[in-house]
């Protein structure tokens, strides 16, 4: 992970797995609407989109592959909003990657 995202005054850097999602697509809300946050990505496989929308507006870039999501956002966090039977993997690959997790 990309030490220079660390500063106190910067916007915490998150990245949404599961984005998709009914809750997943709150999340992208209320982080986007955060003066102290940044939505840096969202992650869902089955995404076709290369933009996530947050209120019909491009916020952030969309993922397919969760470790190209790790690698090109940088993320400092990770929500995680997917189902129990893949939620463990990719806590997993943001724990290997450095990042603070978020789970439901």
């Amino acid at each position: 992970m990309n030490t220079d995202n660390n500063k106190a005054d910067s916007p915490v850097r998150v990245l949404v797995s599961g984005y998709l999602g009914k809750m997943g697509t709150e999340v992208c809300r209320a982080v986007s609407a955060a003066p102290d946050m940044i939505l840096v990505g969202g992650y869902d496989p089955v995404s076709k989109q290369e933009m996530v929308l947050v209120e019909g507006e491009q916020a952030a870039p969309a993922f397919t592959d969760l470790s190209v999501a790790l690698e090109e956002a940088q993320p400092q966090v990770m929500v995680d909003f997917t189902l129990p039977a893949v939620a463990a993997g990719n806590l997993q690959a943001a724990l290997t990657a450095g990042v603070v997790i978020l789970d439901k």
